[in-house]
């Protein structure tokens, strides 16, 4: 990267115009929300938050969001489809990494990213090296590490042999060193893993550090953009009074927490999407999942078996409103659908029980387990097996299509499991484990049993 001077002068900053109104106003940069440029991602759809809402209660420990934004009604979307959202730093943490490297002469000049090789012109972006970079046209650098840098992500052992070489400290060059150095493997782990220290802390612990601006995108890792199941569908997709318009919902289940140090760490994307301002302006990534709703759509009489813990609720929740419009708008005739939700405790964790209990045209049975509310925990394979005579019934008569949506830790392989166990258990031929668990690979084939996880 080089300087490149202005051609122009820029317009004044929202620093410089508060500045102007409010005399005597020190300029500074503070906690505000990032600053909403659309950074030049591919396929970018322009979306717009209309309402950011906790589920969960404000007494529970989980933050659970439901955010709901609006697009332009020439778009549509399917059940299982997701949409990637590109957080930002905020602009004190930058201003802070800014102060420490002593950037502040450079910081606000516009940039021009110049290739060598084996840098790459690709259409009209630049390939430099740095996978899913997308800086805006003459970004400067602050710029860059407010959209496309994470500076709070946890260091890999890279980075340290990296800025080991930016320091005249010979005891933090030592150090540096050291956590580079596959033989401290487990001094690297207490540092950072286990605390969740991110890069910003690290260098704020080893402040004779001075990483050379230009070396920013060799040093920090890009933003990458976060996926998430679209949680609406039918007409609570397409249902908004005189706009020309559709909407679409996520659940996110916000991350923050306390780690060993005692010191509350929050995840990028979940501080960015908490802070979200109503009203704000953004571009998003939308992913077809063709294989998600494929069979459904071809047969809506065919039931549906949901498993979703927690925000796996989203794609099913998605699958049952699509159903909804079907059977009351379209006249079509649908199979149920059995959704099998887990969560913690009934009274903080059971979203969107209003809509199950109380909205009897969803054509939806609920079986819920609450693994807190009782002395023995149950899980969601605890009701599979309860209710095992039903649900071998769904799979081999009538053709239920089943979605595992959540968690890809042992959640989905304890699910599976219990299937399988109920069909051997319930199968009237009294066919083999063998045999049940070949079928299951062929409704894998099939797209009759589709796992949703992350």
């Amino acid at each position: 990267m080089i300087y490149e001077p202005p051609v122009e002068p820029e317009p004044p900053t929202i620093c410089e115009q508060v500045k102007e109104h409010l005399p005597g106003v020190e300029e500074h940069y503070d906690s505000t929300f990032p600053e909403e440029l659309a950074i030049p991602i591919p396929d970018p759809t322009e979306v717009e938050l209309v309402e950011n809402k906790r589920l969960t209660p404000h007494t529970h420990w989980q933050d659970v969001r439901e955010l709901t934004f609006i697009m332009s009604a020439e778009f549509s979307y399917d059940p299982g489809e997701t949409v990637t959202i590109y957080p930002k730093n905020f602009p004190e943490d930058v201003q802070a990494l800014i102060d420490l490297m002593d950037w502040n002469d450079v910081a606000d000049k516009a940039l021009h990213f110049k290739a060598q090789w084996p840098d790459l012109y690709l259409d009209d972006y630049l390939i430099t090296g740095a996978p899913n970079l997308y800086p805006l046209d003459k970004t400067t650098l602050r710029e860059l590490l407010i959209h496309n840098l994470d500076i709070t992500a946890i260091p890999k052992r890279s980075f340290f042999a990296l800025i080991a070489q930016y320091t005249t400290d010979p005891t933090h060059r030592q150090r540096l060193e050291e956590f580079s150095n596959y033989s401290y493997t487990d001094e690297l782990y207490d540092y950072t893993t286990r605390p969740r220290r991110g890069i910003l802390e690290v260098l704020q612990d080893f402040p004779s550090v001075k990483i050379p601006w230009k070396y920013v995108c060799a040093c920090f890792p890009v933003i990458r953009g976060r996926q998430y199941s679209i949680a609406s569908g039918g007409n609570g997709a397409t249902h908004i009074e005189n706009q020309d318009c559709i909407q679409f919902q996520i659940i996110v289940a916000l991350v923050k927490y306390r780690t060993v140090l005692k010191k509350v760490r929050q995840g990028l994307c979940s501080r960015y999407l908490a802070s979200l301002p109503e009203g704000t302006q953004l571009d998003v990534q939308f992913k077809k999942q063709h294989k998600f709703y494929n069979l459904a759509q071809v047969n809506p009489d065919y039931p549906l078996i949901l498993i979703a813990p927690g925000t796996g609720l989203a794609p099913a929740r998605s699958l049952i409103w699509e159903r909804e419009k079907l059977y009351i708008d379209d006249k079509i005739e649908v199979g149920r659908s059995y959704l099998f939700y887990g969560g913690r405790n009934k009274d903080a964790d059971f979203l969107y029980h209003y809509e199950w209990e109380n909205y009897h045209a969803l054509q939806v049975e609920v079986f819920t387990a609450f693994s807190r509310d009782q002395k023995e925990k149950i899980y969601v394979q605890d009701i599979i097996r309860k209710e095992g005579e039903l649900v071998e019934r769904l799979i081999r008569e009538e053709k239920a299509i089943i979605y595992v949506c959540g968690s890809s830790g042992k959640m989905p392989k304890a699910v599976r499991e219990a299937l399988i166990d109920v069909c051997v258990e319930h199968s009237p031929n009294g066919r083999s484990r063998e045999r049940i668990e070949a079928k299951f690979e062929r409704y894998e084939k099939e797209g009759r049993y589709i796992q949703e996880t992350w």
